[in-house]
């Protein structure tokens, strides 16, 4: 199992995960997921050239989100949303892709919500026409009920079960989130010939991510440090919540910063176009909270790969 970082805390995201995979001694690329929304829609011209950059200069394994429902109920939530304005912003999505010969996985339209299941069909075929299937993550929707999960399952190489979603099910039946997606994770085991790789998006607990049957999930708890003063620190398969000024902590990063420093001294010197940007943010709080919520983060992979997985990766 991969778990991709996600968050828009700036366009060299993948640094995270290359000193995490340091500090924890994982032997594996370090992973990244991505919106198009905000490193591009939204973002400076500055940022968008640094994305591209180290896109381009950086060893990661990238997963790239269109971000099209963070935009339709964030900025753009008062407007009317229609097939031809998502095709124009998928078309954009696209084009911003190519321009830089993007060769990593693209995550499919997520407008069901608003458009419904035949716009999502149709967008579905104009990213085919660009990406190899391969490439593309293609998102089953609970509107499609388990028949479509199956189908899905048996056309598609690459799937994935949205846990925002899931959880919304999952109050609905009276069910633990961990129950519906095992579930589902069984369903598709028992009729496909030939088990499709499944991404679960969003997830961001250990009791559901403890499952042998998917092969990547991302998450962006990783970045609780920053965004709630709170972190997270791994213990034996579970995530130990406290505050990033308690005592506790402070021990934890004091014992920790040292093989922080050593691997950020590394990865600059593999990535000197990195150097400046790091020089001015690792002495930053705010940093070194991200930099172990990665660690964390890599940690609890590296558990459950231990666990279900014998130490293997999908």
């Amino acid at each position: 199992m991969r778990l991709y970082l996600a968050g828009q805390f700036e366009p060299f995201i993948n640094w995270y995960s290359a000193i995490a995979n340091y500090v924890t001694d994982t032997k594996l690329v370090p992973t990244a997921l991505e919106s198009f929304y905000y490193c591009y829609e939204t973002a400076s011209e500055k940022h968008v050239k640094s994305f591209i950059e180290n896109y381009n200069k950086s060893e990661c394994q990238w997963i790239m989100d269109s971000g099209v429902f963070t935009m339709m109920f964030g900025r753009d939530k008062d407007k009317d949303h229609t097939y031809s304005s998502i095709k124009h912003y998928t078309e954009r999505y696209i084009g911003f892709l190519k321009s830089f010969n993007y060769r990593d996985y693209v995550v499919e339209m997520d407008v069901h919500k608003i458009l419904g299941m035949q716009s999502v069909y149709k967008l579905r075929e104009l990213l085919e026409k660009h990406f190899d299937p391969n490439q593309i993550i293609f998102v089953w929707h609970t509107e499609e009920g388990y028949d479509g999960l199956i189908k899905l399952a048996q056309e598609k190489p690459y799937i994935a079960l949205g846990l925002p979603e899931l959880r919304k099910e999952a109050k609905r039946i009276r069910q633990p989130v961990k129950s519906v997606v095992r579930r589902l994770l069984g369903l598709i085991k028992d009729n496909t010939d030939k088990y499709p790789r499944v991404h679960l998006l969003g997830c961001t607990e250990p009791t559901i991510m403890a499952n042998p049957y998917y092969a990547t999930c991302d998450s962006s708890s990783w970045l609780g440090g920053i965004r709630y003063n709170q972190v997270l620190i791994h213990n034996n398969g579970m995530l130990r919540k406290g505050s990033m000024y308690s005592k506790v902590y402070r021990e934890y990063l004091e014992r920790i910063t040292p093989k922080i420093m050593r691997g950020v001294e590394i990865y600059t010197e593999r990535n000197p176009h990195i150097a400046n940007v790091v020089d001015k943010v690792i002495n930053k709080p705010r940093t070194l909270n991200a930099l172990v919520g990665a660690i964390t983060f890599t940690q609890l992979q590296n558990h459950i790969n231990e666990r279900y997985y014998a130490g293997q990766v999908c």
